[in-house]
């Protein structure tokens, strides 16, 4: 649902820019930093359980991030967008604040430049 006027938590904004870094990548020929990336999402996804998959992130709150999330969660962490909160928890489902927006955006722009 397409939600123009609603606020964004912290894992929808994550699998967005985790969506759009994959696109560029993919799209200028990043293929080794891609196929490392996609190669770990696959790994990642082997797991059986939310635990285990989120257990490499270290997020004392990783069971909360939401299925549809997950691999764009890992994928942001591998990116080093998202690096969670003093008290090790990563708050997937709090609102975004602009702050934590304009550092996202700041981190994926490095990023892509690498």
């Amino acid at each position: 649902k397409f939600a123009p006027n609603q606020k964004i938590s912290r894992q929808d904004m994550l699998v967005i820019m985790g969506r759009y870094m994959s696109y560029v990548e993919k799209s200028t020929n990043k293929e080794e930093k891609s196929a490392d990336a996609d190669n770990s999402l696959a790994s990642a996804n082997t797991d059986s359980s939310a635990d285990d998959y989120t257990d490499g992130l270290g997020y004392t709150d990783s069971a909360d991030i939401s299925d549809y999330a997950r691999e764009w969660i890992v994928y942001a962490a591998q990116h080093s967008l998202v690096s969670g909160y003093d008290d090790n928890t990563l708050r997937p489902k709090a609102i975004l604040t602009r702050a934590e927006g304009t550092a996202f955006t700041v981190r994926m722009m490095r990023s892509l430049d690498n």
